[in-house]
């Protein structure tokens, strides 16, 4: 559920960003030229202290209290964002926290993982895991091309899970930026490589899950204010929020071409 209120939060508050800056550009000349050159967190917060002036007419003091008005819904929305933030942290470091040592994979991508698992046996296999999660590629030969396309179905929060992991990856982690390097000279485009690793990390995180059911069982944080994980599991159920990458760990992957070779050749079900 915290998932879902931070979600709503974060959609809130692009929103509320946006009009915050349809506002500066039709705003009059005296305040447009103070805020136009302005980043959005230094424009949210210098509106948030607006004053009104003696010397400005209806029209600019009119303005002037609506970017203010926005400005602190903005403030107060991110205050919420942080403060759901760090509940789902605490719930995910109770429930499994071994997920957050995967490079990638902080608390707001492994709660949406957890979300998408459930709980042991729900999905039969990786493969059934990885099309849940649309990684599962889609068979698209003609002819005598053989090719594979985007998987345009699934739990599309956890596709983008997988993805941002990916991303994390391909920029910090040596191995998979080799695997890529390699592919790459074979001929693979950037797309054709991203899929094949969010296959790969859906196997990888799959396996890590139905490999340690009894971490859902008997981890807990603080045993005087903090759930047991059954108690976080059920709270941080629900639609899955947006996403937050963990800083990568300095240990590359195993054997990552080894593994993605295999997730190639793998049947797409069962």
């Amino acid at each position: 559920m915290r998932l879902t209120a931070r979600r709503s939060a974060v959609q809130a508050t692009t929103d509320a960003q946006r009009q915050l800056h349809a506002l500066v550009v039709a705003a009059p000349e005296a305040i447009r030229e103070r805020l136009r050159s302005l980043t959005t967190p230094r424009l949210v917060s210098t509106c948030g202290r607006l004053r009104q002036q003696t010397t400005w007419d209806t029209e600019t003091t009119t303005v002037a209290a609506s970017l203010r008005a926005v400005a602190r819904r903005i403030q107060l929305l991110d205050t919420e964002i942080a403060e759901h933030t760090r509940a789902i942290t605490t719930l995910v470091r109770a429930w499994r926290p071994d997920l957050l040592s995967r490079t990638g994979v902080g608390p707001i991508v492994a709660a949406i993982v957890l979300c998408a698992w459930s709980h042991p046996g729900r999905c039969g296999s990786d493969a059934a895991f990885a099309m849940l999660g649309g990684a599962a590629p889609i068979p698209a030969s003609s002819g005598q091309t053989i090719r594979v396309r985007l998987n345009r179905s699934g739990d599309r929060h956890l596709n983008q899970a997988l993805h941002l992991v990916v991303l994390t990856r391909l920029r910090y982690d040596p191995a998979t930026r080799a695997y890529a390097q390699r592919r790459r000279a074979q001929g693979k485009t950037n797309r054709e490589i991203r899929r094949c690793l969010v296959r790969y990390v859906a196997r990888q995180l799959y396996r890590q899950l139905e490999a340690h059911p009894g971490l859902t069982q008997h981890r807990s944080v603080n045993q005087n204010d903090m759930p047991t994980a059954p108690a976080a599991q059920q709270a941080v159920l629900g639609q899955p929020g947006c996403l937050w990458a963990a800083a990568p760990s300095s240990k590359p992957a195993a054997d990552l071409d080894a593994a993605i070779l295999a997730v190639e050749a793998a049947p797409l079900l069962g």
